[in-house]
């Protein structure tokens, strides 16, 4: 594993809660839902856990694009994980991953395991800048600009990306 598998990996599970998004085009999609990450192993793999929709989970496509939003306030890093989800519907499964993590005790009748395979990640660095520089006039404008539409420009940006059939995250930029 390198280390940005790992840094990810620390990322991920610091944060520990996501949004889950749905960013197929199926007529009948998962809604958006907060979802909580138990594991994320070094194949690249994100297991969470997800509220049981009202729908019988047969009628949802078991395979779907998804995009995880990781973000916790005062964590000095966002996550943006695009990858393809797929909803653990086998009972064998389930039960065995509950036994391999001793910490994935959850009630299957309101809960259940989807995992998401990483394709591609962005981090978005939040640690908060020096609040005023030698362009002080600049720096007070952009504060208020800042504080009138409540936006948190992130310092900087990288994105990284699964390069063809290997499981290693290559830079993109």
């Amino acid at each position: 594993m390198n280390t940005f598998t790992h840094s990810v990996k620390q990322y991920i599970e610091g944060i520990g809660g996501a949004l889950l998004f749905n960013t197929g085009n199926d007529v009948l999609k998962m809604p958006t839902q907060l979802v909580q990450t138990l594991v994320t192993d070094e194949k690249g793999q994100v297991w969470i856990l997800v509220p049981k929709p009202l729908q019988q989970i047969e009628q949802f496509h078991p395979h779907f694009p998804a995009r995880l939003h990781y973000y916790k306030k005062g964590h000095p890093v966002a996550l943006q994980v695009y990858g393809k989800a797929t909803i653990v519907t086998d009972p064998e499964t389930v039960s065995v991953f509950k036994l391999e993590h001793h910490n994935a005790q959850w009630d299957t009748n309101t809960m259940m395991l989807v995992h998401v395979q990483i394709q591609h990640v962005e981090v978005f660095d939040l640690a908060p800048k020096k609040a005023f520089s030698k362009s002080g006039i600049m720096d007070w404008f952009n504060s208020l600009v800042q504080w009138l539409f409540g936006r948190k420009k992130p310092a900087y940006r990288h994105e990284w990306a699964i390069a063809g059939e290997s499981t290693e995250l290559v830079y993109v930029g």
